[in-house]
């Protein structure tokens, strides 16, 4: 489960640190060298022979239609030796034809001055040996006017004032790159767009921004927890994929069924439902095994579970842990009455519920002895259920419906 407020938040922390570490891509290790320039107003798509000029960074050109190549050369050094090495272009104009040699290798983009994803900003050129020289070229474009044409910044004339194309050469780079922090910022990119477009109500999506799957979980009890499971799971979505489960015959599972005589909803059949439900989510998330998590009557369904097949099972947490009926509520009755007498309450109507159980032992009247014992069995921290799924960011109308049938 997962909520707008933790989304927006986590969100933002990735995309702040794709802006801090884009920067740590590309490492400078050298600059082209001999730069030479030739300004020319038509599209040659191949590096010319004559006309060049020594250029120095600082140099502008441009003008609509205008056109200026770059040329130089690298000389590798013993340090450079092997490694792959890229270059980054400084020269100005919205696009540039890239050459290696005098071989067209690429197209630089640079409106789009992105590192990553594409090869807008930077352009792959080899790796070579200690003294090795390449040459590298550039057929740079000023632009024209274009009206509602990428990737130009004339899309909203006449609204904004005409650009009168003018460029400035500041050199090109050469780089290394760092492959580690390129596959952190790609695989960054990728969970920021699948946030974006995977729609809020698939629980992927909760999968898909935070987590490398480390284990799912199940919660199961009589009432059903999905309403109000974000109390708790918002402390685990980091780390895990939290997937809760409605068992059969209750809360959001009992609403979306159109057989409501639960006749269907016994022990057995609720853990034939778990290996269903546990078997679809170790082949949707390529799990061997999974984290079983049960609550009150789900600590009894998930540790039977966990028992019967330890090949699923990757850990089992049970909360509020049935072991023994009878042995708990026995438990039950004997702390409660200790802390009855000790603070010299009447212990009558405690007693005689115990009386009653043990002679019917049945559910109902567990329960009802329960209820005199629950107020000497109070939570150090406590917190309204009720107020908790009703400000719940993933209360649906399924909870509603189930709430109104448990009060009916």
């Amino acid at each position: 489960m997962y909520n707008e407020r933790l989304n927006g938040r986590v969100e933002r922390k990735l995309e702040n640190a794709l802006r801090i570490y884009e920067k740590y891509v590309f490492e400078k290790v050298g600059e082209l060298q001999g730069a030479e320039g030739f300004a020319t107003a038509s599209h040659l798509r191949a590096v010319p022979n004559a006309g060049w000029q020594p250029l120095a960074p600082g140099f502008q050109w441009g003008g609509e239609w205008q056109n200026l190549w770059v040329r130089g050369n690298f000389t590798v050094p013993e340090a450079l030796a092997g490694q792959k090495l890229y270059a980054i272009s400084n020269c100005g104009g919205v696009e540039q034809l890239f050459f290696i040699n005098g071989v067209p290798k690429g197209l630089f983009n640079t409106k789009y001055r992105d590192f990553i994803g594409g090869s807008h900003a930077s352009q792959y050129i080899g790796a070579f040996g200690a003294g090795e020289q390449f040459e590298l070229a550039f057929e740079c474009y000023a632009g024209h006017f274009c009206v509602d044409t990428a990737p130009y910044d004339n899309y909203d004339y006449p609204d904004i004032p005409a650009w009168d194309y003018t460029q400035t050469y500041n050199g090109v780079e050469i780089c290394t790159r760092n492959d580690d922090v390129f596959t952190l910022i790609f695989d960054l990119r990728e969970i920021l767009n699948a946030a974006e477009h995977i729609p809020e109500n698939n629980f992927l999506s909760g999968f898909a921004i935070f987590n490398s799957i480390l284990g799912s979980k199940y919660d199961s009890s009589c009432s059903g927890t999905g309403r109000s499971s974000d109390t708790f799971t918002n402390e685990l979505i980091d780390e895990y994929t939290i997937v809760c489960w409605d068992q059969r015959g209750c809360g959001r599972t009992y609403i979306k069924n159109s057989n409501k005589d639960n006749k269907t909803a016994t022990f057995e059949q609720a853990e034939s439902d778990t290996e269903v439900l546990v078997d679809y989510l170790r082949e949707r998330f390529a799990q061997d095994k999974i984290i079983i998590m049960g609550h009150s009557y789900g600590s009894v369904l998930g540790s039977r579970f966990a028992y019967d097949h330890p090949e699923k099972t990757a850990a089992f947490i049970g909360i509020g842990q049935f072991v023994s009926f009878p042995s708990s509520v026995d438990y039950e009755y004997a702390d409660a009455l200790e802390k009855a007498e000790a603070a010299g309450d009447d212990t009558t109507a405690l007693t005689q519920a115990y009386a009653d159980y043990r002679a019917a032992g049945t559910i109902e009247a567990a329960g009802k002895l329960s209820d005199l014992a629950a107020p000497y069995h109070k939570a150090s921290r406590q917190k309204s259920t009720i107020l908790a799924a009703l400000m719940s960011p993933t209360l649906s109308t399924e909870d509603f419906l189930w709430f109104t049938k448990q009060l009916s």
